[in-house]
């Protein structure tokens, strides 16, 4: 006669409410890691969507860019582009410039920005990138943001010791194994342009907007500008601003990821038939004096691995414009841009005639 054991009723239940939860669990970090990928590769829109809003306005372009500009938001408050095309225009008719400059742009968001154009079919023949003391310390200041917006799976490795020096482990791991939860809000614009693209009369809008893109653009930046107008707020932000600058010159070490993708971006630009720029942008004075002798001095010495004779050249433009010429301490006003835009343009024109192959018939 066989016995057979009987399993109490509760313990039962409690097997299976583990193994519930247990599939629960391991769904929802296969559906999290599914989504990292495709947020990687399929759709990276979702992650940096400031980037793919320019790509768009490229696109709506007469013509693909002669020149580019490469850097921060202080580029892209410091260079009004289409002004910078009618300068440069006189001498050549069909020449085309466009600002890529991002907030929070180093050789790393550089670098990301020239490789997401090229794929888009624009090939610049002159690429100029911004570069700061600041930039090139390591680890790089603004290496969660990078984190946040453009690190993918196969990148994790490289960025891995300088995110543990950063101490961004914690946003990391929220960025690979939770992205539904880091991009939800991306996530949703995404999905609500894709519904809205359904609707003829949203699709209809949208072309008629597209040469209205550069216009939105520099409202997106006029709000940058804007959001200042309480000069209390103003103040409380320049002074972060500065404590956020003199952590990122302490102990300046220029080595590390930016140094690394800055020297990938200037020999993809050889490779491509592109001639690099190094370019300082203006800065407040309240900027210039974090860059102290040693800092300068170490930062110059950084150039020197593009810029030594017959190479690269690096233009500063530190202090081309006076401390009226900002709304912060590092943003350029409308006024200052259009000031620091014909400075550019100056400073191009006769360099470009000696690079005849830059200059479009």
């Amino acid at each position: 006669m066989v016995v057979r054991r009987q399993i109490p009723r509760n313990l039962a239940a409690n097997h299976w409410a583990r193994r519930v939860l247990f599939y629960m669990v391991v769904s929802w970090l296969v559906s999290q890691c599914v989504a990292a990928w495709a947020f990687d590769y399929l759709l990276p829109r979702v992650r940096f969507e400031t980037l793919h809003r320019l790509l768009d306005m490229m696109d709506d372009l007469p013509s693909s860019p002669d020149l580019l500009c490469l850097g921060s938001s202080r580029t892209g408050t410091s260079v009004q582009f289409d002004a910078l095309t009618q300068a440069i225009s006189r001498e050549s008719p069909r020449f085309q410039a466009f600002n890529a400059g991002m907030p929070m742009g180093d050789p790393i968001v550089s670098e990301h920005v020239y490789d997401a154009i090229r794929k888009r079919g624009h090939f610049p023949k002159v690429v100029l990138i911004e570069v700061a003391p600041e930039f090139f310390q390591s680890p790089p200041g603004w290496l969660k943001e990078h984190v946040h917006r453009q690190m993918r799976w196969d990148e994790t490795l490289e960025y891995w010791p300088e995110i543990v020096r950063s101490e961004a482990i914690l946003s990391t791991a929220q960025e690979r194994l939770a992205p539904w939860v880091a991009h939800r809000k991306g996530w949703w614009n995404w999905l609500g342009r894709q519904t809205a693209s359904l609707r003829p009369t949203v699709r209809q809008v949208s072309a008629e907007s597209a040469e209205d893109r550069y216009d939105r653009l520099r409202r997106d930046w006029d709000h940058l500008l804007n959001v200042r107008d309480d000069e209390q707020a103003s103040e409380e932000r320049n002074r972060q601003w500065l404590e956020d600058i003199t952590k990122m010159l302490t102990g300046y070490s220029p080595d590390g990821l930016s140094v690394r993708a800055l020297d990938r971006l200037i020999e993809r630009c050889r490779a491509e038939s592109a001639t690099p720029v190094l370019v300082a942008m203006p800065v407040r004075s309240s900027v210039r004096s974090l860059h102290t002798e040693s800092i300068e001095q170490r930062f110059q010495e950084t150039l020197l691995r593009w810029t030594h004779p017959g190479e690269i050249p690096f233009w500063d433009f530190r202090d081309a414009l006076v401390d009226d010429a900002f709304v912060d301490i590092q943003h350029a006003s409308r006024a200052g841009g259009q000031r620091f835009t014909a400075i550019l343009a100056e400073r191009l024109r006769p360099w470009l005639r000696s690079y005849r192959d830059h200059l479009p018939e």
